[in-house]
């Protein structure tokens, strides 16, 4: 039947108006380089990357594994972006053929014999198809643990039900498990098959003006690369040390050629950060099962402040001569506070995916002095109940160094290791310390200084008080401090007692301040501090007595 005319004149303009997937053309696909890098030092970074736009037409991104909420695109005044989708991009890779399924599939088309499992005769014919059923890239929802996670882009391994031998007596269907060995009468064997890839990116239709810009730049939250701090505190003499710090860069997430890194500082909120972008493979169920999960603790406890300064420090005599750990510290730009955060720059970062980079950060010297410590627990449990420490325990000592820090930056928490001479002397935490603040930084066990504690009940006073209609007994305990001190030469010691009860005397003047924890307890806690200096010698130890009281049942 011929159509009618207006029916015609309707197909044309139909036709006219929708051009084909041939005139449209194959998406360009653009390369992305990274510009920018601010990262945390949990695995997650804020990405910043750039690619160029040649003209008008399709092009497409690779799409990265970018953070739920956190994946934006910006383009220059002068360029137009329309119809931005994600979609899957299937491309072949080459790999060496590691199984018999492989095997089969890299000589499709060669002459070879085949003998089956429990079969002793070969078989010799011509290989002549072993279709595969595509197979998408793997899309099962992985809930990241504790510390986030991601999944690389991985090969689909593709699946083979059957093989076509065409032989001189016939054609033979097989599975390809059948097949127990493989004998080719030549040396052109291939061993490389290839396998499908599916990637997931990011297609634009683009519009490009004249004489403006032609650039398109992706922000998002990524994870695969951290950074790790940590500190060498050499002493060089009673009063002052030379404090240096280091980052290490650990690079799992990309090619990094001269970007500019942020090495970020502070306790960031981001509560979205285990679960993946919309604008990627991951399934709708999967998505909206993802953003119901309770809140995950937080990773980001270690997560402190960090700390960059620009003194030099000079040479001075140590182990072999010279310092064996504060290295020249090059000059770097001065770092940025937004907020409660820190941003410490590194500039022209260059490290390979999979790299990890070595940065020297901070020399310089400041005040540090040496603190010996005592710290002594509530003996009275949250039931009111007395538990009196064993009498062979031990009383620990620390020796400290208490540094100030006197730069306009802050201090990040980070290991630190205590070096006098080039030798080690111990390591521990070293937290957080603002600009004009102070921390300890513990260095070892004070064996030189002996310290001794005990504990007597000098009275008791039965059915002394109702608390919530059960009746308390009021013991009064009389505590002894002994601290001798075996150094050459005398030492302050800072002693800290928590007690519950009522303080009523203390030897030494100690500073006396309630503790709020424990509030609803019958017995009140305090917490005891003084401070003690011990010359040296055992008769000239020192020794302090207190006395408090608390009600038990």
């Amino acid at each position: 039947m011929k159509p009618s005319l207006p029916l015609t004149i309707a197909s044309l303009l139909f036709a006219t108006a929708l051009p084909t997937a041939d005139a449209l053309g194959e998406p360009v696909t653009l390369d992305v380089e990274p510009v920018r890098i601010s990262m945390f030092k949990n695995g997650l970074a804020m990405v910043t990357t750039r690619t160029e736009v040649p003209g008008p037409g399709q092009y497409q991104l690779p799409a990265p594994e970018a953070r739920y909420g956190s994946l934006w695109l910006n383009w220059e005044p002068g360029l137009a972006l329309d119809r931005i989708v994600a979609t899957e991009v299937e491309r072949v890779e080459e790999a060496d053929v590691t199984n018999m399924n492989d095997l089969l599939r890299a000589n499709v088309g060669r002459n070879f014999s085949i003998r089956l499992h429990n079969e002793d005769i070969w078989v010799t014919g011509k290989l002549v198809s072993i279709p595969t059923r595509p197979q998408p890239t793997p899309r099962q929802y992985i809930q990241p643990g504790r510390h986030g996670g991601y999944s690389p882009p991985s090969i689909a391994p593709p699946v083979s039900d059957l093989l076509i031998f065409q032989t001189e007596s016939g054609t033979l269907a097989l599975q390809p498990s059948q097949i127990a060995h493989v004998r080719f009468d030549t040396d052109e064997v291939e061993t490389v098959v290839e396998n499908k890839v599916y990637d997931s990116a990011i297609s634009f239709a683009a519009e490009v003006a004249e004489s403006e810009g032609d650039g398109v730049v992706l922000r998002y939250l990524a994870q695969g690369i951290a950074w790790s701090p940590s500190y060498v505190v050499e002493m060089i003499n009673d009063e002052t040390a030379r404090l240096a710090c280091k980052a290490v860069i650990v690079n799992d997430l990309m090619d990094l050629d001269g970007v500019d890194v942020e090495l970020i500082a502070g306790y960031p909120n981001l509560r979205f950060a285990p679960t993946p972008t919309p604008m990627g493979p991951t399934p709708l169920a999967a998505l909206l099962a993802s953003l119901q999960q309770p809140d995950q603790p937080s990773p980001y406890g270690i997560a402190s402040n960090a700390m960059v300064m620009q003194q030099r420090a000079a040479p001075y005599p140590g182990y072999g001569g010279s310092s064996a750990y504060t290295a020249t510290i090059p000059d770097l730009p001065a770092g940025e506070s937004a907020e409660d955060l820190y941003f410490y720059q590194v500039p022209d970062v260059t490290l390979a995916k999979g790299e990890r980079g070595y940065f020297p950060l901070i020399s310089a010297e400041v005040p540090g002095g040496h603190v010996y410590t005592w710290d002594i627990g509530d003996f009275i449990d949250r039931q009111d109940r007395y538990q009196a420490q064993p009498a062979e325990s031990t009383q620990v000592v620390w020796h400290s160094l208490e540094l100030t820090n006197t730069t306009d930056q802050p201090w990040t928490t980070a290991p630190g290791m205590t070096v006098m001479d080039g030798r080690v002397l111990g390591q521990d935490m070293l937290h957080f310390t603002p600009p004009n603040g102070t921390s300890l930084l513990k260095i070892t066990q004070a064996v030189s200084i002996d310290a001794q504690q005990n504990e007597i009940e000098v009275e008791r006073e039965r059915n002394a008080e109702t608390f919530h209609g059960h009746t308390y007994d009021r013991v009064t305990v009389e505590g002894t401090l002994s601290v001798t001190n075996y150094k050459d030469g005398p030492v302050t010691i800072k002693i800290t007692k928590e007690v519950s009860g009522e303080v009523e005397s203390a030897d030494a003047g100690p500073k006396v301040v309630k503790i709020a924890s424990g509030l609803r307890r019958v017995n009140p806690r305090s917490r005891l501090t003084w401070e003690v200096e011990v010359p040296p010698g055992r008769e000239q130890g020192a020794t302090i007595v207190y006395r408090y009281s608390f009600y038990t049942r």
